[in-house]
């Protein structure tokens, strides 16, 4: 089915978007669409995970580990921005429709996992606050009633 998106895919100035797909998982994502740039992405990643060896082992500072973590987000920032422009670049789809359909596909089930992550670190921080704070009342007020 070739029609008109077809035509605006073979111009030079192509339309890609951000993909949350992408975003929320590269490795999946890119076998999937048969782009293995986004694991290729992957290698500076494994830069903090080679420093926090080093750190368990008294080879490096906490800062440095520390320092290096962004690297993870990078990674897929990265992936969410350019994943689209990759996947076209493969040639497996052979018309614009069609590349859209999977990506629009791609993009909202990313929106969802990327929104439960969301839902579920606000949820998570709000119990772990509540946690603490009722641990603190524990203590103050209740613990020493029990023990006099």
């Amino acid at each position: 089915m070739i029609g008109l998106a077809s035509d605006f895919y073979n111009v030079p100035t192509k339309q890609f978007k951000w993909n949350w797909g992408a975003f929320a998982n590269p490795v999946l994502f890119g076998f999937a669409n048969r782009t293995y740039k986004t694991i290729l992405a992957f290698l500076p990643c494994l830069i903090p995970c080679l420093v926090a060896v080093l750190w368990a082992y008294k080879i490096v500072p906490l800062f440095v580990v520390l320092a290096s973590t962004p690297l993870f987000f990078a990674w897929n920032v990265s992936c969410g921005l350019f994943a689209e422009r990759w996947v076209w670049g493969t040639g497996q789809f052979e018309d614009g429709a069609t590349f859209r359909a999977v990506m629009d596909s791609w993009n909202r089930a990313g929106g969802l996992r990327v929104s439960l992550m969301v839902i579920g670190l606000s949820l998570s921080a709000l119990f772990t606050a509540a946690v603490l704070f009722f641990a603190r009342e524990l203590v103050q007020g209740w613990l020493p009633w029990l023990f006099s």
